[in-house]
């Protein structure tokens, strides 16, 4: 074992090992620290041992130990319920569960979480729907009148996002969907789940959207109307505006809220412009994951500072997103410890503003840890 002067050591090394990678060309960033991960040597070793083990489930308790971050306080997303890997979750710990393939399956889901004294939530968006198939109880093959029309009467669709497949953009102002959608949260409830990470936020609310190269532009729905709706639930009412009436759904069955809404600083920029329903969704939402903050520095410091500021202004806690980065090129020795670095950055960016959010008495944003266990239902 290694005694504390070791680990003192090896904590200064590798933290200046990442600082070092981030001001280099790509090139330059794997000879360093490859150098820094010297394998002949103890050090090396160990070092190698605190970035690699940051990419496994569980990892994120050996970085935080060593950058001063609070353990993660939200799993996100576990998939079948197997007990082995539910045994690894913490009292008081939020869980995401994914859609289950049957309703006995989320019912153990919340049985090994709460046996652990862990928080069951439940992964639900009604953003879109697959095409081919039905999905978390609802079937828009069924009901082609819940589609969202941006052009006369055809529906809205999206093949980018999921490849290889279409889905449906959800029109939440029209009566029938959103009475489904809602019966569908009642049930989840019944189930045991005490609230929802609702995704999409970011494009649902904003006119953030992917391009075809992937990029994002400004070039969404967020505040376009369904142009086919047969029953309206309110009259001149956006995507946007739905979006966040479901939000109220949620609110009023008893559902508690984890909104993924991205830039924290464009959904605050939008609410103190005069935007009622976004400062309704931000007022609804007990938790708001800004997923890439963990990523950006800004201005000698990171996204996350300003987050936490504005978590504090509306009063949600703020969330960020830490997980290692799809692999790029065949997974090896070297691939695995550039993405373990970059898992790296991340909590050194987590522990400079969680320090910051202390100095300036505001709760720092908590970190997510993305995790996964038996595949998909």
């Amino acid at each position: 074992m290694y005694n504390h002067k070791q680990i003192n050591s090896y904590k200064s090394e590798a933290k200046m090992a990442v600082k070092k990678i981030k001001h280099t060309s790509k090139n330059a960033k794997t000879s360093k620290l490859t150098r820094a991960l010297n394998l002949s040597t103890t050090k090396g070793k160990f070092l190698l041992f605190i970035l690699i083990f940051a990419i496994v489930g569980g990892g994120y308790m050996v970085y935080h130990s060593f950058a001063n971050v609070p353990p993660p306080k939200v799993l996100l997303r576990y998939e079948r319920p197997i007990a082995d890997a539910y045994a690894e979750v913490e009292s008081g710990e939020i869980v995401v569960v994914s859609p289950q393939a049957n309703d006995a399956n989320d019912r153990e889901a919340v049985r090994l979480i709460e046996a652990k004294g862990g928080i069951p939530y439940r992964y639900f968006q009604w953003y879109w729907l697959p095409n081919d198939r039905l999905h978390d109880g609802v079937d828009i093959r069924n009901n082609p009148e819940w589609a969202f029309c941006a052009d006369e009467s055809t529906a809205l669709t999206d093949t980018k996002s999921h490849p290889g497949q279409t889905w449906t953009y959800l029109d939440m102002n029209e009566r029938q969907a959103r009475n489904t959608m809602t019966a569908r949260l009642r049930h989840l409830k019944s189930l045991g789940y005490k609230g929802i990470f609702s995704d999409i936020g970011d494009r649902a609310l904003t006119e953030n959207q992917l391009d075809d190269d992937g990029y994002e532009n400004d070039d969404g729905y967020a505040d376009a109307e369904s142009t086919c709706t047969d029953d309206l639930v309110v009259k001149d009412r956006t995507l946007a505006k739905a979006y966040v009436g479901m939000l109220n759904q949620v609110r009023s069955i008893g559902l508690d809220i984890i909104l993924n809404g991205g830039s924290l600083e464009e959904l605050d920029e939008l609410a103190s412009s005069g935007s009622k329903h976004i400062r309704d969704a931000l007022n609804m939402a007990s938790y708001v994951m800004d997923e890439g903050a963990a990523k950006t520095e800004r201005d000698g410091g990171n996204r996350l500072n300003e987050d936490a500021r504005i978590a504090a202004k509306w009063g949600f806690k703020a969330l960020t997103l830490i997980r290692p980065p799809k692999p790029t090129k065949p997974i090896n020795e070297a691939e695995d410890r550039r993405r373990a670095a970059l898992v790296a950055q991340q909590w050194a960016n987590a522990a400079v503003a969680e320090r910051w959010a202390r100095t300036n008495n505001v709760p720092a944003v908590q970190v997510v840890a993305g995790v996964r266990s038996g595949g998909q239902p």
